[in-house]
């Protein structure tokens, strides 16, 4: 196994970056406790983040550059917000920002660029500002103290030789922590054994990493979905419940694999003449005869599976889970889609119907892993809780002018403007003085525009 532990340190949370595209984990599920947790104690030192300085899964330039500019974009934001108005929360939230990612360098602050990728610990990342912010704000409880930053975080630095080897050690953290971690759900084990299987770590490592049967589950319907290609079966457990060819999780049985699994391989050396194992021996062949590798009983198992799907449909949620979703929900529209289902009228929902096509959008850029540069173009579109209007009415109208420039395909054009704000040295050069002569024959000098 190519996993080298180089050393284990305490670094500065901006020198560390956690790439989305890195992390097998899609759904983060609700974050409140371990925010609040965070917010008290500070990253655990029980289980440092594993992070690659080298090797493979390290941070290359693009990535630090799009880091870095993210950052920069997100500082920016939050000085001018806080200079517009310096409330407890602004300047909290600024405060904890240049804490975690800058530095001072002959007196003045500038950001740090991150050095080390994160293998594990995306959660707690993706919330440790937010919790900093609520652990500096002064403590109502407390006699109005904050409380200090906490801007380091223990790290193992790792080598990996393999992109598997890097997936497996990240799997397997996530396995055996419990603090600040959320199990990840069946599908992303099966989707991360699937990478794991192509890039051919066999069925005992992974079983090793899922415990109990999750390992020889996952194991088993990648290794039929080649054995038997034209059912498509690792894509089918994938597919919305409400398709006719999804495959349930539930309903499937590690033991009914293995043997569909193992009669087929021995079905395969039979027809290669090949020799076969005593287990081998004594497994019952295909009914059609030597060039029957299973096809047939494959296909019938998952499609009763697929049957079972539809008849053990999952019952629709509880009023009471509705009521407590329309209440606490993290997510805005949710809570108006349950407000309209208890109601039993759409009137509530009309001016997200007014703007679905922004919506949908959004919807997708998330689902596709954009989620972050999204909010990044978003940010700026602050509303004023108690006005209703944006924050920054001339910035809007920039933005709307922008947009409509990147429509009509400037985009070129936008950055070399944006170069020339950013850099004022690059203005136009001073006129230059040139001599001509007038019809009288007097000589005068002139400034070519």
């Amino acid at each position: 196994m190519g996993i080298k532990l180089m050393r284990t340190l305490l670094v500065h949370f901006g020198d560390i970056a956690w790439v989305e595209s890195n992390n097998m984990r899609k759904v983060y599920g609700e974050t409140t406790a371990v925010c609040n947790s965070l917010a008290d104690k500070g990253w655990s030192d029980i289980f440092p983040v594993p992070a690659v300085e080298d090797g493979c899964g390290k941070l290359d330039d693009s990535q630090r550059a799009g880091i870095t500019n993210r950052l920069q974009i997100e500082w920016d934001r939050l000085k001018d917000i806080a200079t517009a108005q310096a409330s407890e929360i602004n300047v909290a939230e600024l405060t904890v920002f240049e804490a975690l990612h800058t530095k001072e360098v002959d007196g003045v602050k500038v950001l740090r660029i991150p050095h080390f990728s994160g293998n594990a610990g995306f959660r707690r990342a993706r919330t440790y500002r937010k919790s900093q912010v609520q652990r500096f704000m002064p403590d109502k409880n407390n006699a109005g103290k904050q409380r200090d930053i906490k801007t380091m975080i223990p790290i193992n630095v790792k080598y990996y030789d393999s992109e598997a080897d890097r997936l497996f050690d990240q799997q397997e953290e996530n396995e055996i922590q419990g603090v600040g971690t959320k199990k990840m759900e069946d599908l992303e084990k099966l989707s991360t054994t699937k990478q794991l299987f192509d890039a051919g770590v066999g069925q005992a490592r992974i079983r090793d990493l899922y415990k109990s049967t999750t390992g020889q589950k996952t194991y088993g319907i990648c290794l039929a979905d080649v054995n038997w290609p034209t059912l498509t079966i690792y894509n089918r457990y994938h597919l919305p419940s409400d398709d006719t060819r999804h495959i349930p999780w539930g309903a499937t049985e590690h033991t009914v694999l293995t043997k569909l699994n193992n009669r087929h391989e021995a079905a395969r050396k039979r027809k290669e003449g090949l020799g076969l194992t005593k287990d081998e021996r004594g497994m019952e062949p295909f009914p059609g005869g030597i060039d029957d590798l299973g096809l047939a009983d494959a296909e019938a198992y998952f499609a009763k599976l697929a049957h079972s799907g539809r008849d053990n449909a999952p019952k629709i949620m509880s009023k009471e889970d509705m009521k407590t979703k329309k209440t606490n929900d993290p997510l805005l529209v949710v809570r108006s889609v349950m407000d309209s289902v208890l109601a039993n009228t759409t009137s509530n929902l009309q001016s997200l119907y007014d703007n679905k096509e922004m919506l949908n959008q959004t919807f997708t850029l998330a689902k596709s892993g954009n989620g972050d540069t999204t909010l990044d173009i978003l940010k700026p579109l602050e509303l004023d809780v108690t006005t209703g209007k944006f924050k920054d009415e001339l910035g809007v109208t920039v933005m709307k002018e922008v947009a409509l420039l990147i429509a009509k395909g400037k985009s070129k054009e936008l950055l070399a403007a944006i170069e020339l704000i950013k850099n004022p040295v690059l203005t136009v050069p001073p006129p230059v003085e040139t001599e001509t002569t007038k019809p009288s024959g007097k000589k005068e000098k002139v400034k070519a525009s």
